[in-house]
């Protein structure tokens, strides 16, 4: 009887090591699988202020590109014509009627934040939306505002003369030749200005 429980219990001892062994092994196969997909895991894209404002004015271009009319039950289909000042920074979407010629029968205006910076794309996708009376959608109204001065932006200069103030059009960027770590942009008004007298990008539309 002795010998038999004996051999019970050193059969259960072997058993548990075995166990054991198997969750020991278990064990690293987990941690190696968690470090692989740790390893081959793609990271999350990092997106700069400048790359999230460049694909929501492509996406209003889109957009405006093939939305060009509307439809209501009451008035029938109307089509869109925007009108642009840029002066006063807004964009203004009319219906007009294809049933009663001339006649506008929609209208959504998109008017921009002296602060921020005018796109007339991102106004006509509001100003679009505003005449269709849909929601805009919060990216389209709170645009991070760009980083990057761009061939054809229109960019707010100072100076230490009231002629070398005002607004300028980018026509060239390049490196400025009196100091090599800032850049130096070229403008459609004859004077140009490196960063140091660069103030803020106030139209990013290029058109």
């Amino acid at each position: 009887m002795g010998n038999e429980i004996e051999a019970r219990f050193n059969k259960a001892v072997e058993q548990a090591r075995e166990a054991i062994e198997e969750l020991r092994l278990a064990s690293q196969a987990l941690g190696y699988e968690d470090a692989r997909r740790d390893l081959t895991q793609v990271a999350p894209t990092f997106k700069s202020p400048q790359q999230i404002r460049d694909e929501i004015i492509e996406k209003a271009k889109s957009y405006t590109q093939h939305i060009k009319y509307g439809f209501n039950p009451s008035d029938g289909y109307f089509d869109f014509k925007y009108e642009i000042n840029r002066e006063k920074r807004t964009v203004v979407c009319l219906g007009y009627s294809r049933r009663h010629v001339g006649k506008v029968i929609r209208r959504g205006i998109a008017k921009c934040d002296p602060s921020d910076c005018f796109n007339i794309h991102i106004g006509k996708f509001i100003a679009a939306h505003r005449a269709l009376g849909h929601k805009v959608p919060a990216e389209y109204l709170n645009a991070p505002a760009p980083t990057e001065v761009r061939v054809g932006d229109v960019i707010e200069r100072t100076g230490d003369f009231p002629s070398s103030r005002g607004l300028r059009t980018v026509t060239a960027v390049e490196k400025s030749i009196h100091f090599r770590d800032r850049l130096f942009f070229r403008t459609r008004e004859g004077s140009g200005t490196d960063e140091h007298n660069f103030v803020r990008i106030v139209d990013d539309s290029r058109e």
